[in-house]
C-alpha cells in the first residue's frame, strides 16, 4: 500500500484508488458502467430513429406548406423549421454516439460542443417562446372586448352579454 497522507490519517478517506474498484471505509464503489453496453447501444438506436424520423417528418410539412403555396413565414413554418433543426443536431450527436461514444462526449472543438450540446437547448427555448407568443396572439383575437384582448379577471360573463344580461357573474 501506498503510504498516507495528513489528509487520509485525519479523515479516513483515501484520496487515490486502489485496483478496479475503490473502497471507502466499509464500502466498495464500483468503477465500472452504470449501465450495460447492450443497453445503452439499444437506447441509441433507438434515439437515433426517432429523432431522424422527426426530422423526416418536419421536412416532409415544410414541402408540403411549399407545394400546397402556404404562407412562407408563419408560425407554422417558423415552429417546424426549428424542429426540424433541432431533430437534425440530435440526429447528428446520436449518429456520433453510435460510432465512438467517448469521442462523441469529450468533443476538441469549442464550435462543435456548442452546436451538438448547447444549441438544441436553445432551440427548445425559441420553440417555446414562439409558442407562447403564438398562444398570446389567438387569445387576442379571440377576446376583443379589452384593450389587452382579455376579460379574464373581471367578473363578466360572456354568454349573459349575448342575453342582454347585464354581464355580472352571480
Amino acid at each position: 500500500p501506498h503510504p498516507q497522507t495528513v489528509r487520509e490519517r485525519h479523515s479516513g478517506i483515501p484520496t487515490a484508488p486502489e485496483g478496479p474498484g475503490t473502497t471507502l471505509g466499509h464500502r466498495h464503489i464500483p468503477t465500472g458502467a452504470a449501465v450495460p453496453y447492450a443497453v445503452e447501444l439499444g437506447l441509441t438506436v433507438l434515439h437515433t430513429a426517432l429523432y431522424a424520423a422527426l426530422f423526416l417528418f418536419a421536412y416532409l410539412q415544410l414541402w408540403l406548406l411549399l407545394y400546397y403555396r402556404e404562407r412562407r413565414l408563419s408560425y407554422h413554418t417558423l415552429c417546424l423549421f426549428l424542429c426540424l433543426l433541432w431533430a437534425a443536431l440530435r440526429t447528428t450527436l446520436f449518429s456520433f454516439y453510435l460510432q465512438n461514444s467517448l469521442q462523441a462526449l469529450r468533443l476538441q472543438q469549442p464550435f462543435a460542443h456548442w452546436l451538438l450540446y448547447c444549441l438544441p437547448g436553445c432551440l427548445l427555448f425559441s420553440s417555446l417562446c414562439l409558442l407562447n407568443l403564438y398562444f398570446a396572439e389567438v387569445r387576442r383575437e379571440a377576446m376583443p372586448g379589452s384593450a389587452l384582448g382579455g376579460g379574464f379577471g373581471t367578473g363578466l360573463c360572456p354568454e349573459s352579454r349575448l342575453e342582454g344580461g347585464t354581464g355580472i357573474v352571480p
